[in-house]
């Protein structure tokens, strides 16, 4: 589209005119400013979806038109034709006042100016890791002298005898129960174990097996994860039937297997999981192109931003760290409350006391363990955001926008991501006490409450998922961005939903996929490599599982940070589908022609 106007240089008053596919209209409408007027940097939300439209009667242009002087008929505005915004109830904004923190002009909106929220929570948290450093240091250390009390044998002795005196798990993880070579029996801490004397060789050939193994399992998991995201986005719609389809086969098979082996109630349980799973599937197929086009959205979003992938494997050592740190802490602490309560006569007090520290300890791994993953969300949320906003900040492996986003999530919005995380942590930890109950006693009432808790644990961290996409991408509070979650459901409902899930299969089945894939490379490139393995099939299989591990575990960080980004498309495109057309012109249209597919009466453009 051209819009034709009077010179700027030169007061004419000549009508502008628009001429729509080589048609000279002319209108009444006054002549947009030029570029450096304010009206081209809107500083609010609404005013800046409204220049992105042309409206005939109000006088309102597309805020990337760019005048040029033309001797004849003034002055010339090219811009990109935008479409009216979708009908009501399909892609109506859902935020209020919602401005992302990221705009053209890097500027950021006076009603969500860059601020700490929910500080308390992140005080709280940096206060218990503190805590629990200090803990360990002393405890530990505590631990290790009351273990070794004696010397070598003699700690290796009060451990047989605080663990027959005992029934705790803690002090089974400080044993070691063997036999020598004369039969005879002895007790040694994992800490004190001697080397053998002809050892020596076997272990270094198996630290050689094991690097090779390890670092031959990483590399071709990188490189099938690399690979994956340009398979997915040529293959995104057949990819979705196939994992619906393969997902009913499954339970059929199952159902099948347990009429032969003669188990009538696993029959009829997954018999039932199929014909669901089949419904499931005929309700969702016209959905299936739309979730399709998110899903490839979501993809070329982190490709250009693959650096963004690099703090989700970061996060994976930070998460090995502190479950080692954890466990160092726990056991250490446990076990010297053990050690004090030795000839309690008073079981009931030991109980309390043991299940207080237990169900704290469970409090703090959950808790900073969900902090660390809902980091890299809200990271990702935030890189998904710029590159749907301003696409010129978020263009490169290491753009500004990945480094950008991380900084806000651990400074700005890292209060709210320890408000969410602990709600979800505390949920867990009881589950895990009432999952430990139940070894003790499986009553019915135990098992509602293992249920019920189960449910309330899936719910909170759907619904924490999506409130996080809110705090990435317009730095909101987490009660804020809950508020918008609940309007983000009331507005577009079971199509959110269907369409997380859908592409969530996908992912799912690709690292599973992928999984397999390196376990049988790193099997072959482990004969290849030892050709003391041929013929052992032990292990080789062994080689094979822990390849699977590794290439699943690895596909598995990537794919969670697609599933960032299809959840962060999903809210962009609720509330702002204009900036898509704007930025992304061809995969808004794909995004419009799956919209037609699915909803052909309510979408009228």
């Amino acid at each position: 589209m051209s819009y034709h106007a009077p010179s700027l240089s030169q007061p004419s008053n000549k009508p502008p005119i628009i001429v729509v596919q080589g048609t000279p209209v002319v209108t009444n409408a006054a002549p947009p400013p030029p570029p450096s007027s304010s009206l081209y940097q809107p500083q609010q939300k609404q005013q800046q979806k409204q220049s992105l439209y042309h409206n005939a009667e109000t006088g309102f242009y597309p805020s990337n038109a760019v005048p040029t002087s033309n001797a004849t008929s003034g002055t010339v505005v090219t811009a990109t034709v935008v479409p009216p915004p979708p009908p009501d109830g399909i892609e109506k904004g859902v935020g209020d006042n919602s401005t992302p923190y990221f705009t053209s002009d890097r500027q950021t909106s006076n009603n969500h100016e860059k601020r700490f929220k929910d500080v308390p929570f992140a005080i709280l948290f940096i206060g218990h890791l503190i805590l629990m450093g200090f803990t360990c240091s002393i405890n530990a250390h505590k631990l290790y002298d009351e273990i070794n009390e004696g010397g070598h044998d003699g700690g290796g002795r009060r451990l047989k005898s605080l663990y027959e005196s005992s029934n705790s798990f803690v002090f089974r993880m400080l044993y070691m129960e063997g036999s020598d070579v004369n039969g005879n029996e002895q007790f040694q801490s994992n800490m004190f174990r001697a080397q053998q004397e002809d050892g020596e060789e076997q272990n270094y050939n198996i630290s050689s097996i094991l690097f090779s193994l390890v670092f031959t399992s990483i590399a071709i998991s990188l490189v099938l994860s690399s690979m994956s995201l340009s398979f997915m986005m040529a293959f995104a719609e057949g990819l979705i039937k196939f994992a619906l389809i393969f997902t009913c086969v499954i339970y059929g098979l199952s159902g099948l297997l347990a009429l032969a082996v003669g188990a009538g109630g696993g029959a009829i349980i997954s018999l039932i999981l199929c014909a669901l799973c089949v419904w499931y599937t005929y309700s969702v197929w016209d959905r299936i192109p739309f979730a399709a086009v998110n899903m490839k959205t979501g993809i070329s979003a982190i490709k250009t931003n693959i650096g963004v992938a690099l703090y989700a494997y970061v996060s994976l050592v930070v998460m090995f760290i502190w479950t080692i740190w954890w466990s160092i802490t726990f056991v250490s602490t446990i076990g010297l409350a053990e050690l004090k309560e030795e000839g309690n006569d008073n079981e009931n007090e030991e109980a309390e006391v043991d299940g207080l520290l237990t169900f704290l300890f469970l409090v703090s791994f959950y808790w900073t363990s969900q902090v660390i993953t809902n980091v890299v969300h809200v990271t990702v949320a935030g890189v998904v955001g710029t590159w749907w906003f301003a696409p010129h900040e978020a263009s490169s492996c290491c753009s500004p926008a990945t480094r950008d986003s991380f900084f806000r999530a651990t400074t700005y919005s890292f209060g709210s991501i320890c408000l969410g995380s602990l709600i979800v942590a505390l949920i867990e930890a009881m589950r895990e006490m009432v999952r430990q109950a139940r070894e003790s006693d499986d009553g019915i009432l135990v098992c509602l409450a293992d249920c019920c808790l189960g449910i309330i644990e899936s719910i909170v961290e759907y619904f924490n998922r999506w409130a996080y996409v809110f705090v990435g991408l317009y730095g909101f509070s987490f009660i804020e961005a809950g508020k918008n979650v609940i309007n983000l459901f009331k507005s577009r409902g079971w199509t959110t939903i269907i369409t997380d899930n859908l592409c969530d299969r996908v992912l799912m089945l690709v690292s599973l996929g992928i999984g397999l894939l390196t376990g049988g490379f790193v099997s072959l490139c482990m004969m290849a490599l030892h050709r003391d393995l041929e013929g052992n099939r032990s292990a080789i299989f062994v080689c094979f599982l822990v390849a699977f591990f590794i290439g699943f575990l690895s596909s598995s960080v990537l794919m969670g940070t697609i599933s960032s980004a299809i959840a962060t498309v999903i809210v962009c495109y609720a509330e702002s589908p204009a900036e898509l057309e704007l930025n992304h012109p061809e995969i808004s249209r794909e995004m419009r022609a799956s919209w037609r597919q699915a909803w052909p009466v309510d979408f009228k453009y």
